[in-house]
């Protein structure tokens, strides 16, 4: 599947990081359409990898919504700490 199909499974990606998990389920025709993490250092490695256009540098507790549609996966991971 392309990019932008119908069809294709959409995903906000909580606790991204540097967006390894956005990764492995885009190989799989998922589209990362959200991505959020606290840390300034995580948001830059994701972009180094990846258009961060939709990354929010943001807390999860703090967020009222992803902005995401209803039609999107939700996908994260055990937070890692951050000192």
């Amino acid at each position: 599947m392309a990019r932008g199909d119908v069809g294709q499974p959409r995903v906000a990606e909580f606790f991204a990081g540097a967006g390894l998990i956005g990764m492995a389920l885009e190989q799989e025709g998922c589209e990362v359409v959200f991505a959020n993490d606290h840390a300034e250092v995580k948001r830059s490695l994701y972009a180094a990898n990846f258009d961060a256009s939709h990354y929010v540098l943001s807390a999860v507790h703090t967020m009222r919504s992803c902005g995401c549609e209803s039609d999107a996966i939700s996908a994260t991971k055990e937070p890692t700490p951050w000192p």
